[in-house]
């Protein structure tokens, strides 16, 4: 997981990674060697709130409004899905210099 992960991070897709919506998950295309990942129901979830970069914080608060399972719980399963992400290259983050 990055570093700079934290609350105030910005998050958003990575560039240049086609991608194709087929209703219950999404394939995302790596396009620096074509490989594909597939993202469950959930992860579909989480790329389409990305279309605009976002904090961590915001993120975890929709996502705490859209599910109602344990706060600490759906906080420590995004942070590990934009972890994976983010080191696939999927995903890039910003460190709050602020």
């Amino acid at each position: 997981m990055p570093s700079d992960l934290s609350d105030a991070a910005r998050i958003a897709r990575a560039k240049d990674h086609p991608w194709c919506d087929l209703g219950a998950e999404i394939v995302v295309l790596r396009a620096r060697d074509g490989a594909y990942y597939r993202l469950d129901a959930t992860g579909r979830t989480v790329w389409l709130m990305l279309e605009a970069p976002r904090t961590l914080t915001d993120l975890l608060a929709q996502l705490a409004n859209l599910y109602e399972g344990d706060p600490a719980v759906v906080a420590a399963e995004t942070r590990d899905f934009v972890g994976q992400c983010t080191a696939l290259g999927l995903l890039a983050v910003e460190a709050d210099h602020g």
